[in-house]
C-alpha cells in the first residue's frame, strides 16, 4: 500500500435515497506510536504487524467526512492473488464506478471495511477478515476454500490528498490452480493473465499505483 498519485479507491456516488457508507478507519495518532512520526510514504514491509494494528482504537466513520479528513487512516485490505512466481492481473474497464482507474490494470484485490462487516462480532480481526473476504468473493470466483492471506506489509501515501486519508494491509493469497480463477461477471473487469514482479515494474505505466507499490512489497518479502 507510496512522489505517487495513490489510484486504488472506490469512491462513493452521492445518492440522497441511499444509507450513507460507514467505514472503518483508525485515528492517525494511534498509528504514528507503530509506524514512527511522520507517517512514511511509499511501502513498508511488516513490522508493524497487521494484529498490531488491528489492536488500535477504530471507530466507522462516514465517508463522505473520512475522504476529506487526514487525521483519520482508512483500512484497506489488498490481496494479491499468487501462482508460483506469478501475480493475477486484471484491468478496470471504462464503466467502473472509480472513473480515474478505468483501463488500468491492478494485481490487488480489496476495498474499504464497512460497518455491516462487524454485524455480530466484536473482534477486530474478525471484522476485518470478513470485509476481506467479502471484496474477494465479489470480484473472484474459482479461488475456492482459503486459509487467512500471508500478511506482508503496508502501503502508505502521505504526497497528496486521497493517499493521507488510506492505509494498505497488504496480503498475498496463494493460488494452487490458475485456470480455476475467473473475474465475477458484472464487476467490469477483465482477466489479463499472470506476471511476474519484474513484469509489473516493467509495464508500470498501465498498473495502478498499489500494484506497482505492492509488486516491489511482494519481492521484497520473499528476500
Amino acid at each position: 500500500m507510496a512522489g505517487y498519485t495513490f489510484h486504488f479507491l472506490h469512491y462513493l456516488v452521492i445518492n440522497p435515497f441511499m444509507k450513507t457508507q460507514q467505514i472503518l478507519c483508525i485515528h492517525r495518532k494511534f498509528l504514528e506510536p507503530l509506524f514512527g512520526a511522520p507517517l512514511f510514504s511509499g511501502i513498508r514491509p511488516s513490522p508493524p504487524h497487521l494484529q498490531d494494528v488491528l489492536r488500535l482504537p477504530f471507530q466507522f466513520i462516514n465517508r463522505e467526512q473520512a475522504e476529506v479528513d487526514d487525521s483519520l487512516k482508512q483500512l484497506i485490505p489488498y490481496v494479491i492473488l499468487q501462482h508460483q512466481d506469478r501475480f493475477f492481473v486484471y484491468r478496470r474497464e471504462k464503466q467502473v464506478k472509480e472513473g480515474r482507474l478505468a483501463g488500468l490494470q491492478s494485481i490487488g484485490i480489496g476495498g474499504h471495511i464497512d460497518q455491516e462487516d462487524a454485524e455480530g462480532t466484536a473482534g477486530t480481526h474478525e471484522i476485518y477478515e470478513r470485509a476481506l473476504r467479502r471484496e474477494l468473493a465479489e470480484e473472484i470466483r474459482g479461488a475456492g476454500a482459503f486459509s487467512f492471506p500471508r500478511f506482508i506489509g503496508w502501503i502508505n501515501d502521505e504526497s497528496n490528498a486521497v493517499g493521507r486519508v488510506h492505509l494498505g494491509a497488504v496480503h498475498i493469497l496463494e493460488v494452487a490452480n490458475a485456470e480455476g480463477l475467473f473475474i465475477n461477471h458484472g464487476e467490469h473487469l477483465t482477466h489479463q493473465g499472470w506476471m511476474t514482479a519484474r513484469e509489473v515494474m516493467d509495464h508500470m505505466q498501465a498498473f495502478e499505483t498499489w500494484s506497482i507499490l505492492a509488486a516491489r512489497l511482494a519481492t521484497i518479502s520473499k528476500t
